[in-house]
């Protein structure tokens, strides 16, 4: 199997140009924080929505990476901060340890805001990196989201406990649990992360520098904003290099679309189109289209 690992996704999508956060985190790309999407269906509107398609599409013609094991399971707190609930519920994670070099190093790739897909412990930057460096992988799925969904449901009284809090102290219960269970001493664990993810990254190796070595993150936004146009503006600005007259015409487009998309003739020829399912089937889905087209 070819070790370059999806070097045409990388070129475009997963070039990790990345700080390693060794103090204190300094990130400096921004994007928009996305709402909970509790499915593992491909997203057409979430930012990695292209790049989980051309992923699961390489893995079905290549196969997953040697070693890969899937859809593990942990017990986890369900509230870090309230010591007399003891409440649990299963986390999903992913790892490989199939280039391990028992030398106490482990790579944990932390998914954001969509399902896990766990074939990025093998066909990614940290991939590439954890097979140079013989590190044991793991990937932890974020809580509410894909099949880790606490108490089992999201109702509001559940989603009470979804927070970045909760999230970070996911991950520290995580890999102290990982040190137990693999025998992992004096360990350097790196964590990796692109977009929210990203600032967890960032986070864990600020909140928790005892148990994290060091924090790679892309794109990583660090304060949040509703209503955040500063990505467009880069976008814009990077469209009119490449060509003068080629930013307006694009935001014409979406305003058109973004008209149309009320009309189910319209969003089946725009489905038809662009060869796709039907779109905005969910309502997360309707979300992500307005917030992601203005």
């Amino acid at each position: 199997m070819a070790h370059g690992c999806l070097n045409d996704i990388h070129d475009v999508h997963f070039s990790f140009q990345m700080l390693l956060f060794l103090a204190i985190p300094c990130v400096f790309l921004v994007v928009n924080v996305r709402a909970i999407d509790d499915s593992p269906r491909p997203d057409y509107f979430h930012p990695l929505g292209g790049l989980t398609m051309q992923l699961e599409s390489y893995v079905k013609e290549h196969g997953p990476t040697e070693g890969l094991e899937a859809d593990l399971w942990f017990e986890q707190k369900l509230d870090h901060f309230t010591p007399s609930n003891t409440e649990v519920f299963s986390q999903r994670y992913a790892m490989n340890k199939a280039y391990y070099g028992n030398n106490s190093l482990a790579f944990l790739l932390i998914s954001g805001d969509m399902a896990m897909i766990e074939h990025f412990i093998g066909y990614s930057f940290m991939g590439d990196e954890a097979r140079k460096w013989r590190a044991a992988t793991f990937m932890l799925e974020h809580r509410f989201y894909g099949k880790t969904i606490p108490k089992g449901n999201l109702e509001m009284d559940s989603l009470k406990y979804l927070s970045s809090e909760q999230a970070l102290a996911d991950v520290a219960n995580f890999i102290t649990q990982m040190n137990i269970q693999h025998g992992f001493e004096n360990p350097k664990w790196i964590v990796f992360g692109w977009s929210y993810a990203g600032s967890l990254a960032a986070w864990m190796r600020y909140r928790y520098p005892h148990l994290v070595y060091a924090a790679v993150a892309s794109s990583a936004p660090l304060v949040a904003n509703a209503d955040f146009s500063g990505y467009f503006q880069e976008v814009s600005k990077a469209l009119t290099t490449v060509e003068p007259k080629c930013a307006d015409p694009i935001r014409d487009a979406f305003s058109i679309m973004s008209a149309g998309m009320k009309n189910k003739t319209k969003r089946a020829h725009y489905a038809e189109l662009f060869k796709g399912r039907p779109l905005c089937r969910y309502n997360s889905e309707w979300a992500e289209f307005y917030g992601t087209n203005k």
